[in-house]
């Protein structure tokens, strides 16, 4: 079944994300571009400041990565740490 999520544009959503995933805003970055989506770090840190609204594939890519947080073994440049690897 398909997720029916509703829009939330509040930065503090996005963070809340991020720690539900266990993650760094750097490493979910380069996560979603891995997964497609156009964006970078300091896109991501403008999301998350408010500087810029995310938007909706950015949401329901970060909540996918929330109940299913990344696996060192799932993207080979992470060092599973959280912090972004190199």
């Amino acid at each position: 079944m398909e997720r029916q999520t509703k829009y939330n544009p509040d930065p503090a959503y996005l963070r809340d994300l991020l720690a539900q995933a266990g993650i760094t805003s750097s490493l979910a970055a380069r996560i979603l571009q891995y997964q497609g989506l156009e964006l970078n770090r300091r896109a991501m840190r403008h999301y998350l400041s408010g500087r810029s609204r995310f938007p909706y594939a950015v949401q329901v890519a970060m909540e996918d990565l929330a109940e299913n947080p990344p696996r060192k073994e799932d993207y080979p440049w992470s060092n599973g740490s959280g912090n972004g690897g190199a």
